[in-house]
Order: C-alpha cells, then structure tokens, then sequence
C-alpha cells in the first residue's frame, strides 16, 4: 500500500487496506458446442467432429486508488475472455482373419483471447470512471495480459542494444539493454495438438502403441539462461571454443555476452519452439487361456506398458509439456526435474 503524510503530526498513515467491495458475484462461463458423430462402410470408419465456444465473466481485478482516500485499491469484477476451439477423431476398425486392428488419429485446437478486461467501471469513492486494458500479475511471476491478446501470450521488455553500425555496444562487463519497449514473443500454448493411436489383437496378445504431438507455442527456460551466465552449459563451452558467440556475421566475447543475456537478464532470447512428437505409450497384453483358470476367475492379464518411452523430435532444452508448478501460468523452466520414463508391468484377475 502506499502512504499518506498527516500534515498536523507529520506523520505517516498507512491507507487501511483494499475497499470493502458491496457485491461480489461468482463467476460466470458461458459455453457453446455443435458437434457430428458419424459412422461409414458398416462402422469400420468413424468420424467425430465437436466445435466448442465458451466465455468467461465477472473476473476479479484489483485497482490502485490514490492513497489520500484511506485505502491502497479496490477491486473491480468485469471482463471477457473467450476460448474457442475444435477437436476431432478419425478412426478405423477392421478384422482380418484373426487380427483385428483399430486405429484412431485425433486433432485438437484451441484459441483463447482476452475479448475484455475493465472499460468505465465506476470508482466507489470519488465516482470517476476506471479504464484497465492491460495487467501485470507479479504473484504469478511478472505476467503481463493486455486486452485482445491471448492470456498465454509470452512478453518481454528487454533486447540487446546495438549501435549504428549494427553491432552490440560494450556496457561495463556486458552490453547495452534496451527496456523501452514491451515486445510480446509469442504464445505458450500449442497451435493444435495431434494423436495416433493403434491397437492389434491376435488371438490372446494385445499390442497398442500411442503417438503424441504438440505443434507450435514457444517455452523458455531459465535453467539454460543461468547455466549459460555461470559458464557451466554446453553452448557457452562451444562459444568459449569457438572464441566467441557468433550473432548477425560478427563476434562477441563470450563472457560478456552471456553476463547480459543470461541469468535473470533477457528471456526473449531464451525462447525456444515447443513443437515436439513422442512416443507416448506402449502396452502389451497377454491373456491366460481360460482353461488354466479353472472355476475361480474368469479371465487374467498380464501386461507390459511403458509411457513417454522418448522423443522423435525436439527443439527446446527441455520436455516442453513439463509443467514447472500447478499455477495458470507455466511457461518456463526453471530448474525443473527431467521428465520421466515409466515403464512397468501388471497382473489383473477377475472373477
């Protein structure tokens, strides 16, 4: 909260605390969904199609007042934002001889825009009309939202500073920083996301095998800015090596550049393309004969499944579908554990 000079003690007052709000209302979400669900050459083909449309209001904002009423904020419920998206699934079905085979390729996508944030909302105190388009979170990290943006849109305020003639100019132990501007980097969440699953059953053994992918999105990682700025990653080894960090056709001293760039310095040039596809899942089944169970059960499995078994492709430092905590926010890696494989096995009886 701010502070406020008594001018007959000269003393200070702390402003109370937020305005007591009169009404707070729920929150609301509207949604919307068409959908098709159809079935071709005797259902051996299957086609499902759902468009969705959903719209979120009365969210809570909290806005600064002037400290000379007595009260640090008070909070505003308004706002838009809107997700829209589709998702659909392809499959096939069919037996031959005594194979039966099923696969299934699924496509998701969504969009998501901050349609409103807080347009002439009436202050309690002095009735002055209120106007907030854009919003910084600091409890989430320093998030920025601004109105007809995305609320996964990445932002920064600092790029390297170069000089006329195109080059980094030298700046105590790094190189100038331009913060004059706020330059949005991209958006943390995928352009679509795609599976494909295939599953073979012949006589007793089943084989099913999972392949997932993320397509676009950016993700960044300060564990590779701090690494870089201790000297201790792989691409600074190289740079050292190389006698240098090659940027635009000329070279900079390595040091030096990653004093600037690295650690807490500038994130937009730790971002990095999420685009991945894996190996999500493998399993294989086998079911005892009923013959070998007797009376008691009536069937028994043993299985094998393995999941994230590992990557066909890669371009971020990181597993980019990790999240580093529950929050809304998670567009960074910062010293998070590796992703894991799990592989294990398992015995199910029924009776």
């Amino acid at each position: 909260p701010g502070t406020v000079t008594d001018p007959m003690s000269g003393g200070v007052i702390n402003p109370i605390s937020t305005y007591p709000y009169p009404d707070f209302k729920p929150e609301r979400t509207k949604s919307y969904e068409v959908g098709i669900n159809a079935r071709f050459l005797n259902g051996r083909i299957s086609f499902d199609g759902t468009f969705y449309q959903s719209n979120t209001y009365n969210q809570t904002f909290l806005s600064v007042m002037s400290p000379a009423t007595g009260y640090s904020g008070f909070y505003v419920q308004a706002g838009n934002v809107r997700n829209r998206g589709v998702e659909m699934t392809l499959g096939y079905n069919d037996t031959f001889g005594k194979v039966n085979y099923s696969t299934h390729l699924t496509y998701t996508a969504n969009q998501n825009k901050i349609v409103e944030m807080v347009h002439d909302y009436r202050n309690p105190i002095d009735n002055s009309l209120v106007n907030i388009t854009e919003l910084t979170l600091k409890e989430a990290g320093d998030v920025y939202l601004r109105e007809g943006y995305s609320m996964s849109d990445v932002f920064t305020t600092g790029i390297l500073q170069r000089g006329r003639d195109g080059k980094l100019v030298e700046e105590g132990n790094g190189y100038q920083v331009d913060r004059s501007q706020r330059i949005r980097l991209g958006s943390a969440d995928p352009d679509f996301t795609m599976g494909w699953r295939h599953d073979i059953n012949y006589k007793n053994i089943s084989l099913g095998l999972m392949i997932t992918g993320r397509f676009g999105g950016i993700v960044t990682s300060q564990t590779q800015a701090f690494m870089d700025a201790f000297g201790v990653s792989k691409v600074s080894a190289e740079a050292r090596d190389n006698g240098g960090v090659m940027l635009d056709g000329h070279r900079y001293d390595a040091e030096r550049y990653y004093n600037t760039v690295g650690g807490q310095g500038l994130m937009s040039y730790y971002t990095y393309d999420a685009t991945n596809v894996r190996l999500q899942e493998l399993s294989l089944t086998y079911s005892l004969p009923k013959k070998w169970l007797g009376d008691v059960f009536n069937n028994a499995t043993i299985s094998f499944v393995g999941r994230n078994l590992f990557m066909f492709y890669r371009k971020a430092p990181f597993d980019p579908d990790m999240n580093g905590s529950t929050g809304t926010y998670n567009r960074s890696d910062f010293f998070m554990a590796p992703s894991l494989r799990n592989l294990g096995f398992s015995i199910k009886f029924s009776l």
